[in-house]
């Protein structure tokens, strides 16, 4: 999200991963709520793994928004 509001010439203010001000809080909560959508749709289509598999390859998603 910081990457996107950056890309755009948002300002904001962040700690670690939580934001503590920002220019434009609607854009803030729009990117939010795309985020929301990707996981949605990655917990659907993305293949699902047994803890036991998870642990050992520990799978990650990256979101690309365009």
């Amino acid at each position: 999200m910081a990457q996107e509001l950056t890309r755009r010439g948002i300002a904001f203010e962040k700690d670690d991963n939580a934001f503590l001000a920002t220019a434009d809080l609607e854009e803030l909560q729009a990117e939010a709520d795309r985020r929301e959508r990707c996981d949605y749709w990655t917990s659907r289509l993305a293949p699902s793994f047994a803890d036991r598999e998870r642990h050992a390859i520990d799978p990650a998603y990256r979101y690309s928004i365009g």
